[in-house]
């Protein structure tokens, strides 16, 4: 039986900042512009809605034109208390595959669980399924 912690699925949908929420445990958020991924992050136990407001003052984001794309892991009751571990193996894959333009820290290496496979459905702005099978050299 394969361990399902070696790959999760995150289902995105469309949002802004007016219709965000203040629900806790949403796990992923993403910032685009003109069909450019700007920004990938986590929420995690914290308010989505602070979250994003804190990320967008602090890189300095103007919020016209923003999309804010909205992630969810459906069923993570099965993941029981790999849950954190797994969400941030998640954000740094998502993160070093896509290289975006503000996230500072992850896009060198990615130092998370191999094998590892994030699938993504919803948003068209990242590849529908990202996968690493072998540690790089920078991974320890």
């Amino acid at each position: 039986m394969a361990d399902i912690t070696n790959k999760i699925t995150i289902h995105w949908f469309q949002s802004n900042l007016k219709n965000l929420s203040a629900e806790h445990d949403t796990y992923f958020y993403a910032f685009s512009r003109a069909n450019k991924l700007l920004y990938i992050g986590k929420s995690h136990f914290t308010e989505l809605k602070n979250e994003v407001n804190q990320n967008l003052k602090r890189l300095n984001i103007s919020n016209i034109g923003l999309v804010i794309w909205v992630g969810y892991m459906f069923d993570e009751s099965v993941y029981k208390n790999k849950l954190q571990e797994l969400v941030d193996d998640a954000e740094s894959l998502l993160i070093y595959r896509n290289k975006t333009q503000f996230n500072e820290k992850k896009t060198k290496s990615y130092r998370g669980r191999v094998p590892f496979k994030v699938i993504s459905v919803g948003m068209p702005l990242l590849k529908k399924t990202i996968t690493i099978t072998t540690s790089s050299p920078l991974q320890r």
